[in-house]
């Protein structure tokens, strides 16, 4: 019997979990779970979970991504040039809010079945206006437990989300999912 006939039941589920309303932007855990037939869902169960930070693009959307870390900061930044982003993708550049992709976390043994991009999937179904947008790592973990740059996880990542639609922001290290393209794969 593999892995998947195990589990009847999959569902996403969203939480926001941020305290700073007034100055920070909403931060959100999306998990992706699956349990065994006639059990209730518990920690053990999660699958893949991401971090994902909104803000709305009236709100000072800037520095509220700013006010949580660098990483965050920079992609922010790179969404700042609406000419540049409407130049990616036109419908991007009129998005209500923004959600960036902070983090991705797949469970080992569930690994190799695009759960990442089926979070995302939920994701642009929940917050379908929004520009969605993430910046792929270039970190790992050394022998010795130091980060270091790694260069080809870097690439082996860029190609992942790419295969889900994500195109790069010119000059930047921020990939963008386009809402042209979302919206046409729900359409369709």
């Amino acid at each position: 019997m593999t892995d998947d006939e195990h589990y009847s039941d999959v569902a996403a589920t969203f939480s926001l979990t941020t305290t700073r309303f007034n100055d920070g932007p909403e931060a959100w855990q999306v998990r992706l779970v699956s349990w065994p037939e006639d059990s209730e869902p518990n920690d053990d169960d999660v699958l893949a979970e991401a971090i994902v930070y909104r803000a709305f693009v009236d709100q000072n959307w800037f520095d509220r991504f700013d006010s949580v870390d660098q990483d965050l900061a920079s992609v922010a930044e790179d969404l700042l040039d609406r000419d540049l982003i409407e130049q990616i993708d036109e419908e991007s550049a009129f998005a209500q809010a923004i959600s960036i992709v902070y983090s991705v976390t797949v469970r080992e043994d569930a690994r190799g079945r695009s759960l990442s991009h089926e979070l995302v999937r939920y994701l642009t179904r929940v917050f379908g206006n929004d520009i969605i947008a993430l910046m792929p790592s270039r970190a790992s973990w050394d022998a010795d437990g130091e980060i270091v740059e790694d260069q080809i996880k870097h690439r082996a990542l860029l190609k992942h989300w790419r295969a889900m639609g994500f195109v790069s922001i010119p000059g930047t290290d921020t990939l963008l999912l386009p809402l042209s393209a979302r919206v046409a794969e729900l359409e369709g």
